[in-house]
């Protein structure tokens, strides 16, 4: 787990006369702390805040590595995208494939790790084609209402791994909990209704009051996009548990 930066968020922009997709636009170049990321894009020149063309955003400071990259039009995301397993010493694709007018659309591709394909997931019929779940996966899924057992988990749409990098970029170790050096594992559950959507969220398993809520927090940002769990063929509720690991190093 990594420590927070003790410098507070900074940005520096450098703007270049460009001309992309037949608009004239600025190159900008921007760095920011807590978490260090750089970002390169263009933007319109009629109007700064509107992305256009190609972006990419960097993560991790001195061993900068490529996040993802993609193309903007008229400030939303369009044509081809893919992004990088950022926790990964090489480069490792997590998810590759096109948005139009800002939504995901056709067949996306999901990543675990060493490029190992884990799901393919159609966004404009709303159908999974195909995923392999993950047996070394530490979150788990227990029938709600029925004794049934399940004939499929409930299935994040864009991969466990997906989840897990989610967590592990935007979770902050709570500065009470490094002093005290405390470390642990926090397990937040709730519940995937038969319909996708979830609520009840909980600590099923506390390791320090910050750590708990702190996990609660992040858990809470994770966008519910799940395909339901299924038993005798319906759609059913489960409980679902995710782990949150903190280590004082």
């Amino acid at each position: 787990m990594r420590k927070p930066y003790a410098l507070p968020v900074a940005a520096l922009l450098t703007l270049l006369p460009l001309v992309s997709f037949g608009q004239e636009t600025k190159q900008v170049n921007v760095k920011s702390q807590n978490p260090w990321q750089r970002e390169e894009y263009s933007v319109l020149k009629s109007d700064p805040k509107v992305k256009h063309g190609l972006y990419r955003g960097y993560v991790g400071g001195a061993r900068e590595v490529l996040a993802m990259e993609g193309y903007y039009t008229n400030g939303q995301k369009d044509s081809l995208w893919t992004l990088y397993n950022r926790w990964s010493n090489k480069p490792e694709l997590q998810a590759r494939g096109r948005y139009q007018q800002g939504q995901k659309v056709g067949v996306w591709e999901y990543y675990a790790g060493k490029n190992e394909l884990e799901q393919r997931y159609d966004h404009t019929r709303g159908q999974l084609l195909l995923h392999k779940a993950d047996e070394k996966s530490k979150i788990t899924f227990t029938p709600v209402g029925t004794s049934a057992a399940l004939e499929r988990e409930a299935v994040y749409i864009g991969g466990i791994t997906t989840v897990m990098n989610f967590i592990g970029t935007n979770v902050r170790y709570p500065v009470d909990a490094l002093r005290a050096q405390k470390s642990g594992t926090v397990r937040i559950a709730f519940t995937i209704a038969p319909d996708g959507s979830v609520s009840n969220y909980r600590v099923a398993k506390s390791a320090f009051a910050s750590l708990d809520e702190e996990s609660l927090r992040v858990i809470k940002l994770v966008p519910a996009t799940w395909v339901p769990a299924q038993a005798a063929g319906q759609p059913v509720a489960v409980e679902c548990e995710i782990p949150v690991v903190y280590t004082v190093r």
